[in-house]
């Protein structure tokens, strides 16, 4: 038989011998670097930055993002971790996210605050009462409904006169309608409803039309001024924002503010016969009816687009494919009212960021002057007859008057909270001031310069 070697026999209560471990007698090798909270920081902060407009995203990611920087560079320094520029990337990324958001925030809580201000600023005594006559729930549940009525009909745009019959229009954004006053009783008669966000309205006094621009659906009403019913709805371009009528050839130009153009309406057809290109966002347009010069305020390139006519018709009816640019002058920094003096050809132009007015000779084409005004100027109005200009100063409740000739300011007139635009009846030489904030028209008296009456709208 074969012998087989003997296998030395286990202890009792013993195991089996254990194979010695690889680096015994040696130090083991060190671990790889802890950077993964780095990365996330990084990575979290970077989504955080995309997504800043909202809290979720911007203030909480980005905190989440400091927080992991902060234990990454724990890290780093007890020398666990090596990506110091990651780490070092990811707390600065989310610190601008938290800013980015909470500036976002500041912003829509102010507008908030205004728009609460306006609604409750406005002193609603009748909902007060209301309220305070109630009942029961059903009773307060009216009075609500009723306020909301109210409130959501203001935020009126831009003002319009009709010399002839001495009627103002009032574009209201927020309730899609145009408010009819009578200046005569300085009350609000009637509410035409039109389009979607109305945001200015301009009118043709020889035939009494008022056209109102709709900002949230590309069209323009026309307004029956007599019947004061809408009588006709013209598609133009996206966002159409500024309308004003060259009343010798019966055109409206519409000033297109999502695509960059101005629409010319035929308004015996109704139609648009042309489209022009312009500078970047027209906001609004103003027509010289003696020479049938459009001029239109490019709010973001900090300019001024000239439409004239090269054709032998500009002088009879309008041939819309004739309008052209030609000319274009830089003004002053976001240039928001636009306005012209038919009767010296100057042009005024409302610069909203730098508080300044810039004066254009229609001749020549460029800026001969400059004058400062009061916060934020956004409307201006001329009356032809006293070579007087008015301007809107929305962000100090005020009007400034400017003498045409002198080119000074020579009087501040306090009106309603943040106004916004403004318009001249020739006749009378009263001026409209749309206050947004309020809700409320202000009427100047141009002699005394005094706010004679205050109208609210709708």
């Amino acid at each position: 038989m074969p012998s087989w070697p003997q296998q030395p026999p286990h202890q009792q209560g013993s195991y089996p011998q254990s194979t010695p471990h690889p680096y015994a007698g040696y130090p083991a090798p060190p671990a790889g670097p802890k950077n993964g909270l780095g990365i996330a920081a990084l990575v979290i902060a970077i989504i955080a930055l995309v997504f800043f407009w909202s809290v979720a995203g911007g203030v909480t990611l980005g905190l989440l993002a400091v927080i992991f920087g902060f234990i990454g560079r724990g890290r780093i320094k007890r020398g666990e971790a090596t990506n110091g520029g990651v780490v070092v990337a990811g707390i600065v990324l989310g610190f601008l996210a938290i800013i980015a958001s909470l500036a976002v925030l500041a912003f829509t809580w102010d507008k908030y605050n205004v728009y609460i201000g306006r609604i409750l600023g406005s002193g609603d005594s009748e909902y007060h009462h209301c309220m305070s006559n109630a009942h029961n729930n059903d009773d307060a549940g009216q009075c609500h409904k009723q306020f909301l009525k109210r409130i959501v009909g203001k935020n009126p745009g831009q003002v319009a006169v009709d010399p002839g019959t001495h009627t103002v229009y009032v574009a209201n954004s927020y309730s899609n309608s145009v408010s009819v006053i009578d200046a005569s009783t300085r009350t609000v008669t009637t509410t035409v409803p039109v389009g979607k966000k109305p945001i200015k309205v301009a009118v043709d006094p020889t035939t009494h039309t008022v056209y109102a621009a709709n900002d949230d659906d590309g069209t323009v009403s026309v307004i029956d001024g007599s019947a004061r019913t809408v009588t006709a709805i013209v598609p133009v371009g996206k966002n159409p924002y500024g309308v004003a009528v060259d009343p010798g050839s019966h055109t409206v130009y519409v000033a297109n503010n999502g695509d960059d153009t101005v629409s010319v309406i035929d308004a015996s057809t109704r139609t648009v016969t042309a489209t022009v290109p312009v500078g970047k966002n027209p906001v609004n347009v103003a027509v010289d009816p003696g020479t049938h010069t459009v001029y239109v305020a490019n709010i973001n390139d900090g300019t001024v687009s000239v439409i004239s006519c090269v054709s032998q018709y500009c002088r009879g009816r309008i041939d819309g494919s004739a309008r052209t640019v030609t000319a274009i002058v830089p003004v002053g920094k976001h240039p928001y009212g636009v306005a012209v003096d038919p009767g010296s050809h100057t042009v005024y132009v409302a610069n909203s960021d730098d508080n300044t007015v810039s004066v254009i000779d229609a001749s020549t084409r460029t800026v001969t002057a400059t004058m400062r005004v009061g916060k934020h100027p956004d409307g201006v109005a001329v009356d032809p007859g006293s070579h007087t200009v008015y301007v809107a100063n929305l962000n100090d409740g005020t009007v400034s008057v400017i003498d045409a000739s002198t080119r000074t300011v020579t009087a501040t007139v306090p009106v309603g909270s943040t106004p916004n635009e403004v318009a001249v009846d020739p006749g009378t030489h009263t001026v409209y001031v749309n206050n947004d904030g309020d809700g409320t028209v202000s009427v100047i008296d141009a002699s005394t310069r005094t706010v004679t009456a205050t109208v609210h709208v709708a």
